[in-house]
């Protein structure tokens, strides 16, 4: 990445972004819904999704893309042995 540029500028950051929005989304339904249920409780999904809950799904998205590159990495390695 050059100096000035984030990791989401770019058509690839934005594929990247968006994936990361969608993460954050389900990661905010499931949480909600869970909750709920466990708590044996009805009601509708907030509508705002937390900074914590973005975050989360940011970590995950970055840790899914860095297994993602070990796995073509070594799938590489073993193919050129």
């Amino acid at each position: 990445m050059g100096a000035g540029r984030s990791n989401t500028e770019g058509s690839t950051g934005s594929k990247r972004l968006k994936n990361m929005l969608r993460v954050a989304l389900n990661m905010h339904v499931l949480y909600h819904h869970l909750t709920k249920t466990l708590a044996l409780e009805a009601g509708t999904t907030p509508t705002v999704i937390g900074p914590q809950t973005v975050q989360m799904a940011i970590s995950l998205t970055e840790t899914l893309e860095n297994i993602k590159g070990i796995s073509e990495l070594v799938s590489v390695t073993i193919f050129l042995h």
